[in-house]
């Protein structure tokens, strides 16, 4: 499983983190990655969604091509509407078609989103980004089993705390990320135990 962090430029944590494989997850900044990092490019809609804002195309067209000039991601997300899962399905497919097919796009899950309607379009993505409120991240597995079966990847965003790191391991995602263990030396650490524990030892920690 390959952890992510949020984007900071920390170049002695970002050496550290790439010898351990972990990247970084790019979402207002010009991506930087180090040579052999992996990294993720977000499309920002759950920044904007939290900050009461609009999604801005133009300025994710923007960022988008600035990060193409950079090189290709470990994936990417496919722009989305947070908490709207038809629509989001609807607004998903509208941009899948328009971005640059050299990329591993990853289609945003969000809450309420039909199964049935995901089978029916899935051979456009490379893989499921989990998104959603705290209560949907419940239904990971059946989520994570699907994308498996297809041959797809699956990866569990807003991922940073032990509860949810041993979820992600049990369900068998490939990725997860954590913006929140950049935000103290606490919360750095009890991510970086939880992450390298074993199974387990994160069962008897929940």
């Amino acid at each position: 499983m390959v952890l992510f962090t949020a984007e900071h430029g920390n170049r002695e944590m970002s050496k550290k983190h790439a010898r351990e494989g972990i990247g970084r997850c790019w979402t207002e900044m010009r991506p930087k990655p180090l040579s052999g990092e992996p990294w993720i490019f977000d499309n920002g809609a759950y920044l904007d969604w939290v900050r009461d804002k609009e999604f801005n195309d133009t300025a994710y067209w923007k960022r988008l091509w600035r990060a193409y000039a950079v090189g290709r991601p470990y994936f990417a997300v496919v722009p989305d509407i947070v908490a709207e899962g038809k629509k989001s399905l609807e607004y998903s497919m509208w941009w899948i078609e328009r971005l640059p097919p050299s990329w591993s796009w990853y289609l945003a899950i969000q809450d309420d989103m039909d199964m049935a309607e995901v089978k029916a379009v899935i051979k456009w993505y490379d893989g499921f980004f989990l998104g959603g409120s705290n209560d949907f991240k419940q239904e990971a597995g059946r989520w994570c089993d699907l994308a498996h079966s297809k041959g797809l990847k699956f990866h569990y965003a807003r991922c940073g705390t032990r509860k949810r790191i041993a979820h992600a391991k049990r369900i068998g995602a490939d990725s997860i990320d954590s913006a929140g263990c950049l935000q103290s030396p606490q919360r750095y650490q009890e991510v970086m135990d939880a992450f390298y524990e074993t199974h387990e030892q994160l069962e008897i920690a929940v």
